[in-house]
């Protein structure tokens, strides 16, 4: 029963009743009451899979991939039985599956925009989830960071988001950021650095940029070296200034970075500067109190 009453929530569909509660003929779809009721059956089964399979993902278990897609064509081979009749199209739930199984394993980046593509060309909207897993998919390809970035602002820049909650966006902007950092390289902190800039002069708030953000961007510079541009990013919170200017106070997790950066270098004044970072930490948290 459970499984039934989330058929509407899991696929977007569910069959007309009437007062009874017994599904009735669908005129303008030309689908009869015995087709209804046959496909509905089937719909019950696919959120069954479609509830296997998300297990299986949460369990990076490899043939989840497989699944989604044999899933899919199903769905597919559904539709055009009934007439290509909307109600029995695959919903954007069975396509996040297929693109989340992809982005589990290495290199499939170009796979997973190929699917969104298809989503696409079908007439099925991605949502935020969709583009979360395409952006996954890339950050888990090599030098795939650059198409997360691309992928992110095509869909800023379409302004898609503004259908889909841009608050919920930051998480999405969080993992490209993530992308670019974990390389380890000047290139990609730079990358990182600018892509921060960009987005904090948006004129959208809620598409503004949070503590996990500017931390992220600190430890892409703490990973190549260059503790500088580290302690810029976070004094500029600190003290409200220059291009980092923004409303945010900074958090443990911020020193901790800038303090790890001072250990890792060869700097002979690491250990004084260590010493100001904590002296800084007590000022802030006396300030707070």
């Amino acid at each position: 029963l459970a499984i039934e009453e989330a058929v509407e929530d899991d696929i977007g569909w569910t069959p007309s009743v009437n007062e009874a509660g017994e599904a009735v003929e669908e005129t303008n779809s030309g689908v009869d009451i015995q087709v209804i009721k046959r496909n509905k059956q089937l719909r019950v089964k696919q959120a069954e899979l479609m509830k296997d399979i998300a297990s299986a993902i949460h369990r990076k278990d490899a043939w989840a991939v497989k699944k989604a897609d044999e899933m899919i064509e199903e769905m597919y081979r559904i539709y055009d039985n009934n007439r290509q009749d909307r109600a029995f199209k695959p919903p954007t739930r069975a396509y996040n599956l297929l693109i989340q199984a992809l982005a589990q394993q290495p290199n499939n980046g170009k796979t997973a925009e190929r699917v969104m593509g298809e989503m696409f060309d079908n007439g099925i909207r991605p949502d935020l989830v969709t583009y979360t897993a395409v952006v996954g998919a890339y950050a888990n390809s090599d030098n795939g960071a650059s198409q997360a970035e691309r992928i992110l602002f095509q869909a800023l820049e379409n302004e898609d988001y503004l259908d889909l909650g841009g608050g919920t966006w930051i998480v999405l902007i969080d993992s490209v950021l993530n992308a670019w950092a974990q390389q380890g390289t000047v290139f990609a902190a730079e990358r990182a650095a600018g892509m921060l800039e960009r987005m904090a002069v948006m004129n959208q708030n809620n598409l503004k940029p949070g503590l996990i953000s500017y931390s992220t961007v600190m430890k892409a510079f703490s990973r190549c070296g260059d503790v500088d541009r580290v302690m810029a990013i976070l004094n500029g919170i600190v003290e409200g200034k220059g291009k980092n200017k923004v409303n945010l106070k900074p958090d443990l997790i911020m020193f901790n970075i800038a303090l790890g950066a001072w250990a890792n270098s060869r700097s002979p004044k690491s250990g004084q500067e260590a010493m100001k970072l904590l002296k800084m930490m007590d000022t802030l948290h006396d300030e707070k109190g």
